[in-house]
């Protein structure tokens, strides 16, 4: 199988991130902010209340379309046991033949 990656023009993409270790009101706050959606949606409200982008902090609404792959490792920067157990996941998904 072939597979090709191309970049998504609407991705938004930081040269520098830098991520302070959140503390329990971070995440409360975070959990306030999305008011119970999706999981990911916390750790990207997470991300904007933690780190600074090239210098700036960002809001939800800008991170929205923060380029997928720099998500993920935020999040192994934010919550590495969060990002271990999705890659768990993600990897039995695969080897059993399931489909997300």
């Amino acid at each position: 199988m072939k597979i090709t990656v191309t970049d998504n023009p609407q991705a938004v993409r930081f040269a520098n991130v830098e991520v302070r270790k959140p503390v329990t009101n971070d995440v409360i706050a975070a959990e306030m902010l999305v008011d119970g959606k999706s999981p990911m949606s916390m750790f990207l409200a997470l991300m904007a209340t933690c780190c600074t982008f090239d210098g700036e902090k960002k809001t939800f609404e800008e991170l929205k379309y923060l380029d997928g792959w720099d998500f993920f490792e935020l999040l192994a920067s934010i919550s590495p046991a969060t990002a271990e157990e999705l890659a768990r996941q993600l990897s039995t998904s695969v080897k059993g033949g399931e489909s997300r």
